[in-house]
């Protein structure tokens, strides 16, 4: 009898969960990645510096979105915002080894 109580409360336990992910998991909306990517690529220019742990969050952002996408605009957008992402950060790092450079 606890046997049965016990497994039909850990079902409900794990249905509950798998509901509860389904409903949280947000929807792909290509055109909310690709403001995103934008809104990361200008803050990416203004940067003077991108310390290496921001270093390595633009890295994992621009690889996981280098898939193309189906509509032809919202891919043109998504390619140019990814160019100006590792643009401004090649930049950031120019920058950040002429400053470390100077005070040796």
């Amino acid at each position: 009898m606890a046997n049965g109580v016990v497994q039909l409360i850990v079902g409900l336990a794990v249905a509950g969960a798998v509901g509860l992910t389904v409903v949280l998991t947000p929807v792909h909306r290509p055109n909310e990645d690709v403001a995103f990517l934008e809104h990361v690529a200008a803050t990416a220019e203004r940067a003077e510096v991108v310390a290496p742990e921001t270093r390595a969050f633009l890295i994992e952002l621009t690889k996981r979105h280098r898939s193309s996408l189906a509509e032809p605009e919202l891919d043109l957008r998504r390619r140019e915002a990814l160019a100006r992402i590792i643009a401004a950060t090649r930049q950031a790092d120019r920058t950040q080894r002429r400053v470390y450079g100077s005070a040796q």
